[in-house]
Protein backbone atom coordinates (compact mmCIF):
# COMPACT_ATOMS: atom_id res chain seq x y z
CA UNK A 1 0.00 0.00 0.00
CA UNK A 2 1.10 3.46 -0.65
CA UNK A 3 1.77 5.27 2.50
CA UNK A 4 -0.74 8.68 2.27
CA UNK A 5 2.12 11.15 2.30
CA UNK A 6 3.44 10.17 -1.11
CA UNK A 7 -0.03 9.45 -2.87
CA UNK A 8 -1.33 13.09 -2.12
CA UNK A 9 1.65 13.89 -4.48
CA UNK A 10 1.14 11.92 -7.16
CA UNK A 11 0.12 13.20 -10.61
CA UNK A 12 -3.47 11.64 -12.18
CA UNK A 13 -2.74 9.52 -15.18
CA UNK A 14 -5.26 9.11 -17.89
CA UNK A 15 -4.14 5.60 -19.60
CA UNK A 16 -6.28 6.31 -23.09
CA UNK A 17 -6.60 3.28 -25.03
CA UNK A 18 -8.14 3.39 -29.22
CA UNK A 19 -9.88 0.39 -30.28
CA UNK A 20 -11.24 -0.89 -33.35
CA UNK A 21 -13.16 -4.35 -32.86
CA UNK A 22 -11.14 -5.27 -30.26
CA UNK A 23 -13.80 -7.61 -28.38
CA UNK A 24 -11.32 -10.41 -27.77
CA UNK A 25 -8.35 -8.22 -26.74
CA UNK A 26 -10.00 -5.65 -24.65
CA UNK A 27 -10.95 -7.74 -21.73
CA UNK A 28 -7.29 -8.96 -21.14
CA UNK A 29 -6.10 -5.24 -21.46
CA UNK A 30 -8.80 -3.68 -18.79
CA UNK A 31 -8.25 -6.27 -16.38
CA UNK A 32 -4.22 -6.14 -16.46
CA UNK A 33 -5.03 -2.23 -16.13
CA UNK A 34 -7.26 -2.42 -13.49
CA UNK A 35 -4.81 -4.92 -11.35
CA UNK A 36 -1.80 -2.27 -11.40
CA UNK A 37 -0.32 -1.65 -7.90
CA UNK A 38 -0.97 2.12 -8.60
CA UNK A 39 -3.45 4.12 -6.58
CA UNK A 40 -7.40 3.65 -8.44
CA UNK A 41 -8.23 6.94 -7.66
CA UNK A 42 -5.26 8.31 -9.39
CA UNK A 43 -5.58 6.95 -12.73
CA UNK A 44 -8.20 6.82 -15.21
CA UNK A 45 -8.60 4.21 -18.01
CA UNK A 46 -10.45 5.79 -21.40
CA UNK A 47 -11.32 3.63 -24.12
CA UNK A 48 -12.32 5.26 -27.55
CA UNK A 49 -13.78 3.01 -29.70
CA UNK A 50 -12.82 4.28 -33.29
CA UNK A 51 -15.87 3.10 -35.40
CA UNK A 52 -15.80 -0.60 -34.05
CA UNK A 53 -18.23 -3.16 -35.66
CA UNK A 54 -18.15 -5.62 -33.29
CA UNK A 55 -19.19 -6.72 -29.11
CA UNK A 56 -16.65 -4.02 -28.34
CA UNK A 57 -18.61 -1.48 -26.89
CA UNK A 58 -20.64 -3.87 -24.72
CA UNK A 59 -17.52 -5.73 -23.32
CA UNK A 60 -15.85 -2.07 -22.83
CA UNK A 61 -19.13 -0.80 -20.39
CA UNK A 62 -19.08 -4.07 -18.40
CA UNK A 63 -15.90 -2.40 -16.95
CA UNK A 64 -15.54 0.71 -14.21
CA UNK A 65 -13.61 2.57 -17.10
CA UNK A 66 -14.38 5.61 -19.59
CA UNK A 67 -16.30 4.90 -23.11
CA UNK A 68 -15.79 7.52 -25.69
CA UNK A 69 -17.11 7.09 -29.05
CA UNK A 70 -14.86 8.57 -31.82
CA UNK A 71 -16.46 8.63 -35.52
CA UNK A 72 -13.43 10.44 -37.22
CA UNK A 73 -11.56 6.90 -38.49
CA UNK A 74 -7.94 6.34 -37.32
CA UNK A 75 -6.08 5.76 -34.22
CA UNK A 76 -4.33 9.26 -34.57
CA UNK A 77 -8.15 10.72 -33.81
CA UNK A 78 -8.62 8.46 -31.27
CA UNK A 79 -6.18 9.08 -29.45
CA UNK A 80 -6.53 12.82 -29.39
CA UNK A 81 -10.44 12.57 -28.34
CA UNK A 82 -9.47 10.36 -25.51
CA UNK A 83 -6.49 13.47 -24.75
CA UNK A 84 -9.32 15.98 -25.10
CA UNK A 85 -11.29 14.54 -22.02
CA UNK A 86 -8.46 13.09 -19.95
CA UNK A 87 -8.55 14.59 -16.39
CA UNK A 88 -5.02 13.65 -15.92
CA UNK A 89 -2.05 15.48 -15.91
CA UNK A 90 -0.46 12.84 -17.90
CA UNK A 91 -1.49 10.94 -20.66
CA UNK A 92 -0.28 7.59 -20.86
CA UNK A 93 -0.99 5.55 -24.54
CA UNK A 94 -1.21 1.66 -24.83
CA UNK A 95 -2.81 -0.45 -27.20
CA UNK A 96 -5.91 -3.10 -27.03
CA UNK A 97 -3.84 -6.03 -27.57
CA UNK A 98 -1.66 -5.19 -24.35
CA UNK A 99 -1.08 -6.64 -21.19
CA UNK A 100 0.53 -4.51 -18.71
CA UNK A 101 3.03 -4.47 -15.23
CA UNK A 102 1.44 -4.79 -12.72
CA UNK A 103 4.21 -1.55 -11.86
CA UNK A 104 3.44 0.22 -15.24
CA UNK A 105 2.23 3.21 -14.36
CA UNK A 106 4.48 3.79 -10.55
CA UNK A 107 7.55 3.28 -13.41
CA UNK A 108 5.75 5.87 -15.69
CA UNK A 109 5.12 8.26 -12.67
CA UNK A 110 8.85 7.84 -11.33
CA UNK A 111 10.12 9.43 -15.04
CA UNK A 112 8.18 12.59 -14.73
CA UNK A 113 9.48 13.49 -11.31
CA UNK A 114 12.50 14.90 -13.64
CA UNK A 115 10.49 18.03 -14.70
CA UNK A 116 13.13 17.91 -17.42
CA UNK A 117 11.49 15.04 -18.49
CA UNK A 118 8.24 15.89 -21.29
CA UNK A 119 7.73 12.22 -22.28
CA UNK A 120 8.62 8.90 -22.14
CA UNK A 121 8.68 5.70 -23.88
CA UNK A 122 8.94 2.25 -22.60
CA UNK A 123 9.77 -1.45 -23.22
CA UNK A 124 7.38 -3.69 -25.57
CA UNK A 125 7.83 -7.44 -24.85
CA UNK A 126 6.41 -9.92 -27.12
CA UNK A 127 3.72 -12.55 -26.05
CA UNK A 128 4.27 -15.09 -29.23
CA UNK A 129 1.75 -17.63 -30.26
CA UNK A 130 3.36 -19.03 -33.01
CA UNK A 131 7.10 -18.62 -35.00
CA UNK A 132 5.67 -15.43 -37.15
CA UNK A 133 5.38 -13.71 -33.73
CA UNK A 134 8.65 -14.37 -32.42
CA UNK A 135 10.36 -13.31 -35.49
CA UNK A 136 8.19 -10.28 -35.66
CA UNK A 137 9.36 -9.15 -31.92
CA UNK A 138 12.60 -9.61 -33.54
CA UNK A 139 12.37 -7.14 -36.15
CA UNK A 140 10.61 -4.95 -33.45
CA UNK A 141 13.61 -5.49 -31.06
CA UNK A 142 15.88 -3.69 -34.12
CA UNK A 143 13.50 -0.61 -33.68
CA UNK A 144 14.03 -0.97 -29.94
CA UNK A 145 17.88 -0.70 -30.05
CA UNK A 146 17.99 2.11 -31.78
CA UNK A 147 15.83 4.11 -29.53
CA UNK A 148 18.19 3.02 -27.05
CA UNK A 149 20.86 4.14 -28.21
CA UNK A 150 19.65 7.48 -28.84
CA UNK A 151 19.74 7.73 -25.21
CA UNK A 152 17.92 10.73 -23.73
CA UNK A 153 16.86 12.20 -26.37
CA UNK A 154 14.22 10.16 -28.59
CA UNK A 155 13.41 11.10 -32.62
CA UNK A 156 11.13 8.17 -32.85
CA UNK A 157 8.63 6.84 -30.52
CA UNK A 158 5.86 4.18 -30.27
CA UNK A 159 2.37 4.49 -28.79
CA UNK A 160 2.11 0.93 -27.61
CA UNK A 161 4.34 2.34 -24.21
CA UNK A 162 4.25 5.58 -24.24
CA UNK A 163 3.70 8.80 -21.72
CA UNK A 164 3.84 12.47 -22.44
CA UNK A 165 2.98 15.61 -20.13
CA UNK A 166 -0.84 16.71 -20.75
CA UNK A 167 0.57 20.28 -21.65
CA UNK A 168 3.08 19.25 -23.53
CA UNK A 169 0.80 17.05 -25.97
CA UNK A 170 -1.73 20.03 -26.45
CA UNK A 171 1.10 22.23 -26.65
CA UNK A 172 2.48 20.08 -29.37
CA UNK A 173 -0.77 19.72 -31.79
CA UNK A 174 -1.21 15.97 -30.95
CA UNK A 175 -1.50 13.50 -33.34
CA UNK A 176 -1.58 14.57 -36.85
CA UNK A 177 -5.43 12.76 -38.29
CA UNK A 178 -4.04 12.71 -41.67
CA UNK A 179 -1.89 9.56 -41.06
CA UNK A 180 -3.83 6.23 -40.40
CA UNK A 181 -0.25 4.97 -39.78
CA UNK A 182 2.83 5.63 -38.47
CA UNK A 183 1.18 8.88 -36.85
CA UNK A 184 3.83 7.57 -33.60
CA UNK A 185 6.62 8.07 -36.45
CA UNK A 186 5.57 11.97 -36.93
CA UNK A 187 4.65 12.88 -33.69
CA UNK A 188 8.04 11.73 -32.22
CA UNK A 189 9.67 13.64 -34.95
CA UNK A 190 7.52 16.74 -34.07
CA UNK A 191 8.18 16.63 -30.36
CA UNK A 192 11.83 16.29 -31.54
CA UNK A 193 11.88 19.11 -33.42
CA UNK A 194 10.24 21.52 -31.35
CA UNK A 195 12.85 20.65 -28.51
CA UNK A 196 10.75 18.25 -25.91
CA UNK A 197 12.76 15.70 -24.18
CA UNK A 198 11.68 12.20 -24.63
CA UNK A 199 13.41 9.42 -22.43
CA UNK A 200 13.79 5.64 -22.65
CA UNK A 201 12.99 3.62 -20.05
CA UNK A 202 13.79 -0.06 -19.41
CA UNK A 203 11.37 0.01 -16.32
CA UNK A 204 8.14 0.97 -18.35
CA UNK A 205 7.07 -2.97 -19.40
CA UNK A 206 4.28 -3.88 -21.04
CA UNK A 207 3.72 -7.15 -22.66
CA UNK A 208 2.25 -7.19 -26.89
CA UNK A 209 0.51 -9.59 -28.01
CA UNK A 210 2.08 -10.04 -31.43
CA UNK A 211 0.44 -10.45 -34.48
CA UNK A 212 0.69 -14.19 -35.71
CA UNK A 213 -0.62 -14.30 -39.12
CA UNK A 214 2.53 -13.64 -41.69
CA UNK A 215 0.29 -11.99 -44.29
CA UNK A 216 -0.89 -9.71 -41.22
CA UNK A 217 2.65 -8.34 -40.28
CA UNK A 218 3.72 -8.26 -44.54
CA UNK A 219 0.91 -6.05 -44.70
CA UNK A 220 1.50 -3.78 -41.42
CA UNK A 221 4.81 -3.34 -43.05
CA UNK A 222 4.10 -2.28 -46.14
CA UNK A 223 1.52 0.38 -44.78
CA UNK A 224 3.77 1.80 -42.36
CA UNK A 225 6.59 2.13 -45.26
CA UNK A 226 3.91 3.98 -47.10
CA UNK A 227 3.16 6.64 -43.90
CA UNK A 228 7.00 6.68 -43.58
CA UNK A 229 7.75 8.35 -46.66
CA UNK A 230 4.47 11.07 -46.90
CA UNK A 231 5.98 12.10 -43.43
CA UNK A 232 9.62 12.33 -44.85
CA UNK A 233 8.16 14.83 -47.51
CA UNK A 234 7.41 17.03 -44.88
CA UNK A 235 11.35 17.48 -44.66
CA UNK A 236 14.39 19.15 -46.26
CA UNK A 237 17.10 16.90 -47.40
CA UNK A 238 19.27 17.82 -44.87
CA UNK A 239 16.57 16.44 -42.07
CA UNK A 240 15.85 13.14 -44.26
CA UNK A 241 19.28 12.39 -44.00
CA UNK A 242 19.38 11.95 -40.29
CA UNK A 243 15.91 11.10 -39.72
CA UNK A 244 15.01 8.57 -42.84
CA UNK A 245 18.41 7.84 -43.64
CA UNK A 246 17.01 5.06 -45.97
CA UNK A 247 15.96 7.48 -48.73
CA UNK A 248 19.52 8.11 -49.21
CA UNK A 249 20.66 4.82 -49.85
CA UNK A 250 21.51 3.94 -53.79
CA UNK A 251 18.30 1.86 -54.33
CA UNK A 252 16.20 5.15 -53.78
CA UNK A 253 17.78 7.39 -55.43
CA UNK A 254 18.10 5.04 -58.69
CA UNK A 255 14.21 4.35 -57.89
CA UNK A 256 12.93 8.13 -57.45
CA UNK A 257 14.15 10.58 -60.02
CA UNK A 258 13.50 13.66 -60.85
CA UNK A 259 12.59 13.01 -64.52
CA UNK A 260 9.26 11.57 -64.48
CA UNK A 261 9.46 10.50 -68.19
CA UNK A 262 12.26 8.01 -66.60
CA UNK A 263 10.90 7.61 -62.88
CA UNK A 264 7.07 6.64 -63.72
CA UNK A 265 7.57 2.95 -66.23
CA UNK A 266 10.27 2.48 -62.92
CA UNK A 267 7.98 3.03 -60.37
CA UNK A 268 5.01 1.11 -62.37
CA UNK A 269 7.06 -1.70 -63.04
CA UNK A 270 7.77 -2.11 -59.70
CA UNK A 271 4.34 -1.84 -57.89
CA UNK A 272 3.68 -4.79 -60.13
CA UNK A 273 6.79 -7.26 -59.76
CA UNK A 274 7.38 -6.30 -55.83
CA UNK A 275 4.26 -8.33 -54.80
CA UNK A 276 5.73 -11.42 -56.82
CA UNK A 277 9.12 -10.87 -55.36
CA UNK A 278 7.28 -10.87 -51.39
CA UNK A 279 5.18 -13.59 -52.65
CA UNK A 280 8.40 -15.73 -54.01
CA UNK A 281 10.25 -14.55 -50.34
CA UNK A 282 7.39 -16.26 -48.85
CA UNK A 283 7.59 -19.64 -50.80
CA UNK A 284 11.55 -19.38 -49.56
CA UNK A 285 9.84 -19.13 -45.98
CA UNK A 286 7.83 -22.72 -46.31
CA UNK A 287 10.95 -24.65 -46.87
CA UNK A 288 13.02 -24.29 -43.14
CA UNK A 289 9.73 -24.07 -41.75
CA UNK A 290 8.03 -26.89 -42.11
CA UNK A 291 11.52 -28.67 -42.03
CA UNK A 292 11.74 -27.50 -38.98
CA UNK A 293 14.81 -25.05 -39.41
CA UNK A 294 14.08 -22.16 -37.38
CA UNK A 295 17.47 -20.51 -37.46
CA UNK A 296 16.93 -19.91 -41.34
CA UNK A 297 13.72 -18.70 -41.01
CA UNK A 298 14.88 -15.14 -39.63
CA UNK A 299 17.14 -14.07 -42.85
CA UNK A 300 14.86 -14.63 -45.24
CA UNK A 301 11.82 -13.28 -42.74
CA UNK A 302 13.75 -10.30 -42.65
CA UNK A 303 14.18 -9.99 -46.43
CA UNK A 304 10.71 -10.50 -47.15
CA UNK A 305 10.00 -7.30 -44.43
CA UNK A 306 12.35 -5.51 -46.21
CA UNK A 307 10.83 -5.99 -49.51
CA UNK A 308 7.48 -4.97 -48.07
CA UNK A 309 8.99 -1.84 -47.14
CA UNK A 310 10.97 -0.67 -50.64
CA UNK A 311 6.97 -1.56 -51.88
CA UNK A 312 5.18 0.62 -49.31
CA UNK A 313 7.71 3.56 -49.89
CA UNK A 314 7.20 2.87 -53.48
CA UNK A 315 3.61 3.02 -53.61
CA UNK A 316 3.79 6.36 -51.76
CA UNK A 317 5.94 7.84 -54.20
CA UNK A 318 3.59 6.79 -56.79
CA UNK A 319 0.40 8.51 -55.01
CA UNK A 320 2.69 11.80 -54.57
CA UNK A 321 3.31 11.98 -58.19
CA UNK A 322 0.13 10.94 -59.41
CA UNK A 323 0.42 8.01 -61.09
CA UNK A 324 -1.26 5.86 -58.64
CA UNK A 325 -4.52 7.31 -56.65
CA UNK A 326 -4.98 5.98 -53.19
CA UNK A 327 -8.10 4.69 -53.97
CA UNK A 328 -6.14 2.10 -55.60
CA UNK A 329 -3.17 2.27 -52.96
CA UNK A 330 -5.79 0.88 -50.93
CA UNK A 331 -7.02 -1.93 -52.74
CA UNK A 332 -3.65 -3.00 -53.63
CA UNK A 333 -2.83 -5.19 -50.37
CA UNK A 334 -0.03 -7.58 -50.80
CA UNK A 335 -2.49 -10.56 -49.09
CA UNK A 336 -5.94 -10.04 -49.36
CA UNK A 337 -6.73 -12.98 -46.77
CA UNK A 338 -4.38 -12.62 -43.98
CA UNK A 339 -3.18 -16.00 -42.88
CA UNK A 340 -0.75 -17.53 -45.60
CA UNK A 341 0.37 -20.76 -44.15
Amino acid sequence: MCPKNIKMKMPLISVIIPVYNGEDFIPVCIESLLNMDYPSDKFEIIIVDNNSTDGTADVVRRYPVRYIFESIKGPSAARNTGARVARGNILAFTDVDVIVEKNWLFEIEKNFTNQDIDAVMGVCKGINRNIWAELGQRYYEIFVAQRKSEGKNLRKIDTKNFAIRKAVFLESGGFDNNFMNSEDLEFGLRLYDRGYKTVFSSGVKINHINASELGTIINARREQSFYDYKIAQRYDEESNKEYFPSLSRWRYRCIFLKNRKVEKPILVILNYMLPIFIRLSVLLLKVPFFFGVRKKLYPVFSLTLGLATIHGKILSRSVERGYLSMNAHCEAKIFKRQKIF
